[in-house]
């Protein structure tokens, strides 16, 4: 079922009614990026690992939501299908380029176009791999939303597509084969990829939008609760070989600390 927030309800959440020094996040770098990734990965809900919890406002679509930001549910998760959909067929056109069966297939049908007009050879080669590509992020697709795996860099055992699938896939009719790729991504770690790249900005208002929505108290300004606490710690500590003498007899102890 589709979830919306109401316009009533958007005007009253954190990202609405905060100011804009209060949803920065608290540190920089990389290692608070994956500590929030971390946080989400851990709490939250998506398409494929559903809620099961009454208190959940996008009990399908809280990961998606993080992602895009969209009021809806369904629009939610139809960004985040075009999302994986694009990062998959970038990868799976690295695997095309690099497969000498599959580029002879697409040579020798593009080499038929050679008799309209030369020029036509290499468009035909980049619609035909391009199609070839999105077929299989399709597939992809589909391995993903039922709880599969499906690596970032394709070999021949985790390529889906055959050449004689290649049409009937054409025609709207999803094939998989029977392997279980074990050690490729799953759905929320693709998504987790995907979320890497917003701002730290972005995921933090929209964490606390979740969380407000999760509340389910109309009252709760979640913005008036909001605070920020950025510790600096300096250690001191010796390394592991300050007590052997012919250490001590070049270095000065002080020397070793760190």
């Amino acid at each position: 079922m589709d979830k919306t927030i109401s316009k009533d309800m958007e005007d009253k959440l954190y990202s609405k009614v905060c100011k804009d020094g209060v949803v920065s996040s608290p540190s920089k770098g990389v290692l608070s990026k994956l500590v929030i990734l971390d946080y989400i990965n851990e709490i939250f809900s998506d398409a494929v690992n559903i809620s099961s919890s009454e208190n959940v406002f996008f009990d399908d679509s809280e990961l998606e939501y993080i992602l895009n930001g969209k009021n809806s549910s369904k629009d939610n998760i139809k960004s985040t299908k075009r999302k994986i959909l694009v990062l998959r067929a970038g990868f799976n056109l690295e695997y095309i380029l690099r497969t000498p069966k599959l580029m002879n297939f697409v040579g020798e049908i593009a080499s038929s176009f050679a008799s309209v007009h030369p020029i036509m050879v290499p468009v035909v080669k980049i619609l035909i791999v391009s199609a070839i590509s999105l077929a299989e992020a399709n597939v992809d697709y589909y391995n993903l939303i039922n709880s599969k795996n499906v690596t970032l860099r394709k070999n021949d055992e985790s390529w889906n597509l055959s050449i004689r699938k290649l049409g009937e896939v054409l025609e709207n009719q999803i094939l998989t084969n029977n392997y279980n790729v074990k050690e490729g991504l799953s759905y929320r770690e693709y998504i987790g990829v995907l979320v890497y790249f917003n701002k730290e900005s972005i995921l933090v208002k929209r964490l606390g939008n979740l969380i407000q929505l999760n509340l389910k108290d109309s009252d709760f300004d979640y913005a008036s609760y909001y605070q920020q606490i950025e510790i600096e710690v300096k250690v001191k500590t010796y390394l592991l070989y300050d007590k052997i003498p012919i250490v001590l007899k070049i270095h000065k102890k002080e020397d070793l600390e760190y």
